[in-house]
């Protein structure tokens, strides 16, 4: 997120304090509607991050309350793996994820660029 805020120039800012703005208007009606490309990146990797999280949920959850991860890690038996349902059970499980990508992909790839080419 820094080089996002960084990249906002501050003439925008400036001007904004001409304009009349405050320090909290101007963050919110100038700067924020600027990074919000970077926003948005970085809410869909803190998503994408949390919802794969293995090792916190595998630690923390109880034996009643478990996560799709560990669900889907206990397909394994004393016979073997139990492939069929627990395919199933990623597949059905990675859709979100797959949805929100397809959906948010435009903002996806131009937060991407826009954080990684300075000029």
């Amino acid at each position: 997120m820094a080089s996002f805020f960084e990249a906002v120039p501050g003439e925008l800012t400036e001007a904004a304090a001409v304009d009349g703005c405050g320090r909290v208007g101007a963050l919110v009606r100038v700067v924020l509607p600027v990074v919000s490309g970077g926003i948005a990146v970085t809410a869909i990797f803190a998503f994408l991050a949390s919802w794969n999280e293995f090792l916190f949920s595998l630690l923390l959850s109880a034996v009643r309350a478990q996560t799709v991860p560990i669900v889907i890690a206990n397909f394994q038996t004393q016979y073997g793996l139990q492939w069929g349902p627990m395919t199933a059970l990623a597949t059905l499980y990675s859709v979100p994820v797959v949805l929100l990508t397809l959906l948010l992909q435009k903002r996806i790839v131009a937060g991407l660029t826009l954080g990684a080419v300075k000029g």
